[in-house]
């Protein structure tokens, strides 16, 4: 009896550490178990965001303004809902400075205990509040202690949101430690495309309106140090600062050039050359997120009537497409339907001019998914 006693104890201390570690796992914030997050940016550029959870929380938010201010930088504040309402100036001079601002629910709750329709209501309700003191809707947000599961991340998709975590350990800042241990902490771990999270609050907590709150409950003044001396070692190392939708856009840009990459090696493994010809800029000179129009002929292909056939394009925002100014990857792009066409003259977007000497191809035979560039390239060249 003694026996199956002990082996029971050790089967369900096994249970309990196997339960843990898997918890553990799942709430790493760079798990994608439960649904995709975004934990950080593209690794091939020099930038990194700094974000700040469980604010607004004056004056400790205000000099971490006054810190971003000095030094030129914009970041990222997810707010408490509950602050927010209590300190509407603050998060108007967050949005007035030009950072950005995300959800982190009503009072900071642990979002798995929640059910659907309360998951709904703490993020509208902040939402409200948000909008309310600063005249802007945010399409991020943080979960509370990192906490998701699918029913999380489901219901946080379906509201519109973002969800973002962070990809620089946390720094433990709610443990009072010295700013130069908190910079430190965060340094050690940066990299390009990094997420840091810091506090200017504390669970979104209003310490003006409780009577007794211990004396260090709402300090943030090492947050405010550390703020300093991060952005000052990050500058001298070359970092560049952006806000958590900044982020995204690059991301979104670098996901487009890898598409287009894929897409060039598609092409060359079919081995239908394109020749560069002239780039003609719309405008009077070139000039990123520009409207620009370019030409690429295709060579002529064996058993065609020799003619060589020309694609003219009108594209938006070449910057975006990763390419530059290579005529051959941005034909490319276009056909992979990793840059969009622009509305020019009567053209549909997306669709090429027969009037200007091209193939008269339809739009949806140029906008492809990357698998089927190489296809097309052979397709519109004359080819099978």
């Amino acid at each position: 009896m003694k026996r199956v006693a002990v082996g029971a104890a050790i089967a369900l201390a096994l249970l309990a550490a196997g339960s843990y570690e898997a918890y553990r796992i799942a709430e790493n914030p760079s798990s994608q178990m439960f649904g995709k997050t975004l934990v950080s940016g593209p690794r091939d550029e020099r930038v990194v965001a700094l974000t700040y959870d469980d604010g607004p929380n004056p004056p400790y938010t205000n000099q971490i303004l006054a810190v971003l201010r000095s030094e030129h930088v914009r970041a990222t504040f997810f707010l408490v809902g509950r602050a927010v309402a209590a300190y509407p100036s603050v998060v108007r001079a967050e949005v007035r400075d030009g950072d950005a601002v995300g959800n982190h629910t009503w009072s900071h709750g642990h979002l798995v205990l929640y059910e659907e329709d309360g998951l709904r209501r703490t993020l509208e309700r902040t939402d409200q509040a948000i909008y309310a003191a600063a005249g802007v809707h945010t399409r991020i947000m943080r979960p509370p202690f990192g906490s998701r599961d699918w029913l999380v991340l489901d219901e946080v998709r379906k509201l519109g949101y973002t969800p973002v975590m962070w990809s620089v350990p946390l720094a433990n800042d709610w443990e009072y430690p010295p700013a130069r241990v908190i910079a430190a902490r965060v340094l050690r771990y940066v990299g390009d495309g990094s997420i840091i999270d810091l506090h200017d609050g504390n669970r979104g907590i209003v310490c003006a309106h409780l009577h007794a709150a211990p004396p260090r409950l709402c300090d943030r003044s090492a947050d405010v140090g550390a703020t300093r001396l991060i952005v000052e070692a990050l500058k001298h190392a070359g970092y560049r600062f952006v806000t958590i939708p900044e982020l995204l856009r690059l991301s979104a840009r670098s996901d487009r050039g890898l598409r287009v990459k894929r897409a060039v090696q598609a092409d060359e493994s079919a081995a239908v050359p394109l020749r560069r010809v002239a780039m003609r800029p719309v405008h009077d000179r070139w000039a990123p997120g520009g409207v620009h129009e370019f030409a690429a002929d295709l060579d002529p292909v064996a058993g065609m009537d020799g003619a060589a056939r020309r694609d003219t394009h009108v594209v938006h925002d070449l910057d975006r497409s990763g390419c530059g100014a290579n005529v051959e990857c941005l034909v490319l792009a276009v056909r992979a339907g990793a840059v969009e066409e622009a509305r020019r003259g009567g053209d549909r977007a997306g669709e090429v001019n027969p009037s200007r000497g091209a193939t008269g191809v339809r739009g949806s035979e140029i906008h492809r998914t990357p698998h089927h560039a190489a296809a097309s390239v052979r397709q519109e060249a004359g080819g099978r």
